[in-house]
């Protein structure tokens, strides 16, 4: 990896290989009757590669942008006694962090996720993209804040994979509730959590605020 600092800007690429031995993953059949089975198995190894670039950047001294973009290569081979197999695919995904910070103790936090299809033993996960936005507002002499957050704005989030066997081919969608509203308040009776962020900030001058940091 290489880091460079300017006045406004931060910019962060770096390169990676991985290899991954005994891989638990996901394992479908299906028998005669036309059931499926879904159980998971300890038979993969896996290989990826790839480079990543995050990049900070100050647009004004209210409004900071964290972003990251990653292109990878990724191999999954298995082996057992139902079948041998191995699938690849290149790869890619990008995450946007826009904080703000205004007067009288406000800042917000606007998020969004993407990640094209992802290779898998018997077929691939789709893409899957959301957005999450936050609203903070520090009260009682700025001991006190309250939280306002709203995940998956658009409702995009959900889990839809195509998967293949000797004697099937399966498109699946799974959905959970993940836009959802959160109402939080929180107390600190002495200034060490804002001393450990303040060291903390102090380390890598970022100036960020993570999600995290708007959950309950």
């Amino acid at each position: 990896g290489y880091a460079r600092y300017g006045e406004k800007t931060t910019i962060n690429p770096s390169i990676y290989y991985r290899y991954t031995d005994g891989m638990i993953t996901r394992f479908r059949t299906m028998d005669d009757q036309g059931i499926a089975y879904t159980t998971y198995e300890n038979l993969n190894n896996s290989t990826s590669y790839g480079a990543e670039l995050a990049l900070t950047h100050r647009m004004f001294d209210f409004w900071r942008i964290n972003g990251t973009l990653s292109y990878f290569y990724r191999r999954v081979e298995g082996g057992a006694t139902q079948m041998e197999m191995q699938n690849e695919s290149y790869s890619w995904s990008t995450r946007m962090v826009n904080n703000f910070t205004f007067p009288r103790g406000w800042s917000a936090q606007l998020t969004g996720n993407y990640r094209s299809p992802l290779v898998m033993i018997q077929g691939e996960m789709k893409e899957m993209y959301s957005a999450d936005m936050a609203v903070r507002k520090n009260v009682l002499n700025n001991s006190g804040t309250i939280t306002l957050r709203l995940s998956d704005i658009f409702n995009t989030r959900n889990f839809r994979m195509y998967n293949y066997g000797d004697n099937f081919t399966l498109d699946s969608e799974r959905r959970r509730t993940s836009r959802m509203l959160y109402v939080g308040f929180s107390y600190r009776i002495n200034d060490y959590d804002r001393r450990e962020r303040r060291r903390d900030a102090d380390i890598d001058d970022s100036g960020d605020m993570d999600f995290e940091e708007f959950e309950l």
